[in-house]
């Protein structure tokens, strides 16, 4: 079992960091909540009152943790999820219309490939098969 980093100190702990818990990702203490969503809603123009409220957490430990993380806080995400996350607030700020329009994938054809049917003997021979002739993005490629 991974052994919890607790800060600023072990006797005055407002964040938790277990590699076994949320992948190590820093959550305020004795949750499992993520200490980037406070910052992400603050962005967002979420008071820390409504923040408290929501998620049942003092507003005492929010101000502790904010003044611990003030310039402490490395990024926790890989970047090609920050850019996924910025390329969600992209579209978000479209209007509605243009997302349901840039929102589908046209295909020339509704099927995968020509063939009636395909039979595979394995599991092992089907996932090759798909990371062979499928497109990336239908999400049949093995795992990085």
């Amino acid at each position: 079992m991974n052994k919890d980093t607790l800060l600023p100190d072990e006797k005055n702990p407002v964040i938790w960091i277990n590699p076994g818990r949320m992948s190590g990702v820093p959550c305020f203490y004795k949750t499992r909540l993520p200490v980037d969503s406070l910052f992400e809603n603050l962005e967002d123009g979420v008071s820390l009152d409504e923040y408290a409220d929501a998620f049942e957490i003092s507003r005492e430990k929010l101000v502790a943790v904010l003044e611990y993380t003030k310039g402490k806080m490395p990024a926790t995400e890989e970047k090609s999820w920050q850019e996924f996350r910025e390329q969600c607030r992209r579209q978000m700020a479209r209007p509605l219309a243009q997302r349901i329009k840039y929102g589908f994938c046209r295909m020339h054809k509704p099927v995968l490939d020509d063939a009636e049917s395909r039979v595979f003997e394995t599991m092992a021979e089907y996932r090759a098969w798909c990371a062979n002739n499928l497109p990336e993005y239908l999400g049949f490629k093995p795992a990085r």
